[in-house]
C-alpha cells in the first residue's frame, strides 16, 4: 500500500452477491482485500471485533475514492487469514481468491495489466458470467 493520502486502486468482484474490493500490490504480489467485505463474506457481524484477532502486519488503514468521497477502509492481507480462524465461509472464500484472483492463475507478471481498463458490466450479467465460470470450474475439476 501506498502512503495514506494516496487512494488504493482496487477492483470490485462479486462472490455470492456480495461485492468485494480487491487490492493486489504490485511489489510482492500479496491480495488484500476491505475487512468489511470479508467479514460480510464469513458472516461477522462486527470489523472492528475481527481486526483485533489479526495480527499488526497483516492489515492496514488506507483510503479509497468512493462514489461519496475518500473513505478509509482496513484492509487485510488474505494470504495470512488461514491462521486466523478455521472457517468453512473463509476456507471457501480463500479457494476463490486462489482460482480467480490469484495473479499466478491470472498468468500475469504485472497483476495491474491484467485489471487496468475494467469493463463495466450489468449485475445481472455478471451474475450469469460467474455461473457460467462456476459449472465451467466445475466440470474441470470433475476430470
Amino acid at each position: 500500500m501506498f502512503p495514506i493520502s494516496t487512494p488504493a486502486k482496487f477492483i470490485t468482484l462479486l462472490y455470492h452477491d456480495v461485492p468485494v474490493r480487491i487490492h493486489i500490490r504490485t511489489d510482492d504480489k500479496s491480495i488484500w482485500v476491505v475487512l468489511h467485505d470479508l467479514c460480510k463474506v464469513i458472516h461477522r457481524k462486527n470489523p472492528s471485533y475481527y481486526k483485533r484477532k489479526l495480527p499488526i502486519n497483516t492489515w492496514q488503514i488506507h483510503k479509497i475514492k468512493t462514489v461519496q468521497g475518500y473513505q478509509k477502509v482496513i484492509w487485510v492481507k488474505v494470504q495470512n487469514l488461514p491462521d486466523i480462524e478455521d472457517s468453512l465461509y473463509l476456507g471457501e472464500f480463500l479457494l476463490w481468491i486462489q482460482t480467480t484472483v490469484n495473479p499466478d492463475v491470472l498468468g500475469s507478471d504485472n497483476p495491474t495489466k491484467v485489471f487496468k481498463n475494467p469493463v463495466l458490466v450489468e449485475k445481472e450479467d455478471l451474475k450469469k458470467l460467474l455461473e457460467i465460470t462456476a459449472k465451467l470450474y466445475q466440470n474441470l475439476s470433475l476430470l
